[in-house]
């Protein structure tokens, strides 16, 4: 059962008690910005000419050039038609994104561009003949996985055949069984075909028997074969990628990324803009005249606005697809904890009409949903403690907000700001009775 309850709220910015070694001064110190902005001084102003006292005087010139070195740096970044995301390769500029708001991932990470790092102490550790902290925790998942084939090969050499033909597991494999067991020309190994049951022989059809030995294939590559590769600069390999929301929400809303093209060509808002509004269409709809593109219903715009929703009111909000959901909404970020919130974006059209005339694909999670399709994403979200939202975005008809409204970065914003689309916020919660007993 799931019980709705209301929306998350802005996440509190108080003190978090209780939040251990990771929750340290310089980490909070480190991440203290939530967005990557400073406080530009205005176009031509100069300190008073007038102070009062000279203490006066003092705190105007360390304001006044305080503000200089505060205003906003405006990073480069560079479209990839390919994968329709936009790309970093300064690692300042990248880590600076990441540590004012959580912009952005590694293109090999799962989220901080750590690769090149840990990549560089992984060489470091095997010259010392050290393990890092990633490979001693592939080994304990490979010992754990050669331990459950070793579980699965005990319970199927512990069942005994009945002189009836049924199988009974749970018994012992005694030395007469072993004997007959061994006289069978050896184990299946998988690169044959099941024999059938043989008398006085404990085969039985349909169940695999597994080597003693597991033999190493010849395609196998030693480890030690990555000693043979010299990379001199390992931060070439890994680029920072932002999704083209990111990328709209820092070039046009908050003015600190210029993204260019191939030719290293710098793109204006409007097209950028224009890339955004295409890059969720099919390839062969590319490409869409603009009237088309900027309607009320365009994925890219309904995504776009339940971002720019959550993100003014205080959360970092990531990518939910390992989690079959749009949005992760995190308190802090990702290095305080993880994401409390998992967002499902759900447009409702105010005008059913303008549906049937739409040029984009219908939404993925448009129209009524069946209990299955529900259930399955409140349980896969509650096994990993987060809480379901639904979003619910209201479409505006094209007779109240035509596609030329929607035209411009500059016309978004006056939308946005009128209040043209309206964010619904559903949470669900499911409901265990032998947890939440009175």
């Amino acid at each position: 059962m799931a019980t709705a309850s209301n929306s998350p709220a802005t996440p509190s910015t108080q003190h978090i008690r209780g939040a251990g070694k990771k929750a340290t001064l310089a980490k909070r110190q480190l991440y203290a910005s939530p967005l990557p902005v400073g406080t530009a001084p205005r176009r031509g102003a100069v300190p008073p000419s007038v102070p009062r006292t000279w203490w006066d005087r003092w705190n105007d010139i360390t304001r006044w050039v305080s503000q200089g070195i505060n205003a906003t740096p405006v990073c480069k970044a560079w479209y990839d038609p390919v994968t329709n995301s936009v790309w970093m390769y300064d690692k300042g500029e990248a880590m600076r994104l990441w540590t004012h708001g959580f912009f952005g991932k590694g293109s090999l990470s799962r989220s901080e561009p750590t690769w090149a790092a840990r990549k560089q102490a992984e060489v470091a550790a095997r010259e010392r003949g050290e393990l890092t902290a990633e490979q001693m925790t592939q080994r304990r998942r490979e010992e754990r996985k050669l331990l459950k084939i070793e579980r699965a090969r005990a319970a199927v050499r512990a069942g005994i055949q009945l002189p009836d033909g049924i199988t009974a597991l749970g018994g012992e494999l005694k030395d007469e069984d072993k004997a007959l067991e061994s006289t069978a020309g050896g184990l299946w190994r998988g690169d044959e075909d099941m024999p059938a049951m043989e008398a006085g022989v404990s085969r039985i059809k349909g169940l695999k028997y597994f080597s003693d030995e597991i033999q190493k294939k010849v395609t196998d590559v030693d480890e030690n074969d990555e000693d043979d590769i010299d990379i001199t600069n390992w931060d070439l390999i890994e680029h920072f990628q932002l999704t083209m929301i990111e990328a709209f929400f820092l070039a046009g809303m908050l003015g600190c990324l210029d993204v260019y093209d191939a030719n290293d060509q710098p793109l204006s808002l409007q097209t950028l803009y224009q890339l955004c509004l295409a890059s969720t269409c099919r390839l062969q709809q590319r490409p869409l005249d603009m009237p088309k593109l900027a309607r009320p219903d365009n994925p890219f715009l309904l995504s776009y606005i339940v971002y720019h929703h959550f993100r003014s009111l205080g959360w970092v909000v990531k990518s939910g697809t390992k989690f079959c959901v749009d949005f992760l909404l995190y308190k802090r970020g990702p290095v305080f904890s993880h994401a409390e919130f998992s967002v499902i974006v759900v447009p409702e059209y105010d005008d059913e009409q303008d549906l049937a005339t739409s040029p984009f694909p219908p939404h993925y999670n448009q129209g009524e949903k069946s209990w299955v399709w529900f259930s399955m994403m409140n349980r896969v979200n509650t096994q990993v403690q987060k809480t379901l939202v639904l979003a619910h975005v209201s479409i505006p008809s094209l007779l109240s907000l035509p596609a030329q409204a929607l035209a411009t970065p500059e016309g978004l914003v006056a939308q946005l700001r009128n209040g043209a689309f309206q964010v619904r916020e559903v949470t669900i919660r499911r409901w265990v009775p032998a947890r939440m007993k009175a």
